[in-house]
């Protein structure tokens, strides 16, 4: 075999091996995002988040909402967006329905004892909550700028 052939074949054994591993590096570090963020948060003023890999559940005083197929978009080390699909709403939404729509609330400095949330809402007071048709829709509506001005602090139960 000429030494320029051999060359060639173990460039593409390097560059594939070097794909796999971070690929895989991929995938351990949006697991371990996972494992953080997954539990129960709650501050003093009475919010309680409770997460898990698929579902939400937003309680604060007896308002809130529940919502599954929790899809986590990770964009940093700590930080983020939850979009969620409305199953139940306890008094959150009072001008639609939100049940089988899509939602979002942003996450940062998340750790494996504390995290800041924000609840997707325009500028309070007069908050503007809205949900959309689909997963691709929310992503596109709930804009950093727009909808997540306000962080709560949360320590993990």
């Amino acid at each position: 075999m000429k030494k320029s052939t051999l060359l060639k074949i173990l460039t593409v054994f390097v560059l594939l091996a070097m794909f796999v591993t971070c690929d895989n590096a991929a995938e351990e570090n949006a697991a371990d995002v996972a494992s953080d963020y997954v539990g129960t948060w709650t501050n003093n003023y009475g919010e309680k988040y409770t997460i898990s890999e698929t579902t939400f559940v937003y309680d604060s005083a007896g308002y809130g909402f529940e919502a599954k197929n929790l899809f986590a978009d990770i964009q940093t080390d700590n930080g983020g967006v939850f979009y969620m699909q409305i199953t139940k709403s306890n008094n959150w939404w009072t001008d639609s329905d939100p049940v089988g729509k899509w939602y979002a609330v942003a996450y940062k400095e998340l750790s494996n004892i504390s995290v800041k949330l924000s609840n997707a809402c325009t500028a309070y007071p007069e908050c503007e909550m809205t949900c959309q048709d689909s997963l691709e829709k929310a992503k596109e509506y709930f804009t950093a700028d727009k909808y997540f001005t306000i962080y709560a602090e949360l320590a993990k139960e």
